[in-house]
C-alpha cells in the first residue's frame, strides 16, 4: 500500500483529531525522529513519538488511534 493511500485514509477516518502530514527528508528530522523513508510517525502535541510502524504496518497505527481516540 503506497504512503499517499494511507495518508488519505488517516484523514478520513480521524478528520477532527489528527493533522496528517509528510515529513520531507532532513537530516534533522532523521536525528530527532529515526529513518523516515516508508514510516508513519504519530507526533503528539508534545512533540514526543506516540507511535512509529513502517507503511505496510499502517493497520497497527489505524488500530492504535482507534482504540485511543474513539474510547
Amino acid at each position: 500500500m503506497s504512503d499517499q493511500i494511507v495518508v488519505r485514509g488517516l484523514r478520513k477516518q480521524f478528520p477532527k483529531v489528527l493533522a496528517v502530514e509528510a515529513m520531507p527528508k532532513s537530516e534533522a528530522l532523521s536525528k530527532r525522529y529515526g529513518p523516515l523513508d516508508d514510516r508513519l510517525i504519530l507526533v503528539r502535541p508534545d512533540e514526543y513519538i506516540g507511535f512509529k510502524c513502517r507503511a505496510e504496518e499502517s493497520h497497527l497505527l489505524e488500530e492504535t488511534l482507534d482504540r485511543v481516540l474513539k474510547t
